[in-house]
């Protein structure tokens, strides 16, 4: 994945990328939304919930899904620089 987005910025002439804000308020959006119906949510203190409640860990679902949507970058998700 990293390595995809280094070879794109130098494809573009660019030298930084940053994700959206909005791409990171979706993404949160949908891990909270998902992680709130977990075994996580529970009333028990764990190291992926913070004091007041919000699920911090980078994602919900199954590592073959992971390995599925980071296979390669959605470059429009980006900031480029």
């Amino acid at each position: 994945y990293v390595v995809r987005c280094l070879e794109a910025l130098r494809r573009r002439g660019k030298r930084w990328l940053d994700v959206r804000s909005e791409t990171m308020a979706r993404s949160n959006a949908a891990l909270q939304t998902t992680l709130a119906g977990s075994a996580w949510a529970a009333d028990c203190h764990n190291w992926y919930r913070t004091p007041d409640g919000k699920h911090t860990n980078n994602w919900s679902g199954r590592t073959s899904s992971y390995w599925w949507r980071t296979r390669r970058p959605s470059l429009d998700e980006f900031e480029l620089g």
